[in-house]
């Protein structure tokens, strides 16, 4: 299939990948902080809007070979071996630090270990979704229903079906799609945008719930109706579709940066 297209070195993905772990350490830095200051809850907000999903798109994009060529334990071995490593290691840590009981959660991730074990999902959910890129639709509405029941932390469940259209999108998108991005809009519209963006948020930081982008609440948690939940999800879903590819897309280079592309 596609597989072809993730071959040759893009540099813009390198730096892409780069600046997004930069964001997750800020945005895991700042917390502590963004009940304080307005400011710094503009740029949580800002951050937690389009990272994640950005993250699960390049790792959709990157995928492709090893789903195409049904590379089964390729995702086991750098995902899944991985998080079982790390889950041990997060509950000894707990144990001995925090003073809590000392378990092995198997199926419900700890910490940010959630990334680990939705991405292997999407793996296997791959296994049906990989068909037709119409499949996006129904991957979208079943992310929708996410938010309409409560659902258990097991496997992540709700983040999974949340984030799982990005991974799903990555998967189908192809390089020429972004060359076209890069080259129809200008590197100031992008920086404008962003701008923008955070003088419009910050009168409203306040009064927004961050949990939006956590992808893990019910609209119950989030003190909405099932109808309100769906409209906004929908709002949230179009902001986390166009950000990514035609704002921070145009903003990242494409070039090789030194001490950043491999």
């Amino acid at each position: 299939m596609a597989a072809q297209e993730a071959g040759a070195r893009d540099y813009f993905f390198d730096n892409a990948k780069f600046l997004l772990i930069v964001l997750v350490v800020m945005g895991h830095a700042i917390v502590p902080y963004i009940g304080e200051h307005t400011g710094v809850r503009t740029l949580y907000l800002i951050i937690y809007s389009f990272h994640m999903p950005l993250f699960f798109l390049i790792a959709g994009y990157f995928a492709k070979k090893a789903i195409d060529r049904r590379q089964f334990l390729k995702p086991v071995q750098t995902i899944l071996l991985p998080y079982l490593i790390f889950q041990g290691i997060y509950a000894v840590y707990y144990y001995f630090i925090e003073d809590r009981e000392l378990v092995y959660p198997l199926l419900e991730p700890l910490w940010s270990l959630w990334f680990l074990l939705s991405l292997f999902t999407f793996y296997v959910l791959m296994i049906f979704f990989k068909y037709s890129i119409y499949l996006l639709i129904p991957a979208v509405l079943i992310s929708m229903l996410a938010g309409v029941w409560e659902i258990a932390p097991v496997l992540s469940i709700s983040r999974t079906l949340v984030f799982f259209p990005f991974f799903l999108l990555g998967y189908f998108m192809k390089k020429s799609w972004m060359n076209q991005v890069r080259t129809i809009i200008n590197p100031k519209i992008s920086i404008i945008v962003f701008a923008g963006a955070a003088v419009l948020l910050y009168p409203f930081a306040d009064n927004i719930m961050f949990e939006w982008f956590y992808g893990s609440e019910s609209y119950a948690a989030l003190g909405i109706g099932t109808v309100a939940g769906w409209r906004s999800g929908w709002i949230i879903y179009s902001y986390h579709y166009s950000k990514p590819l035609f704002s921070r897309s145009r903003a990242v280079p494409a070039h090789r940066v030194f001490c950043i592309s491999a």
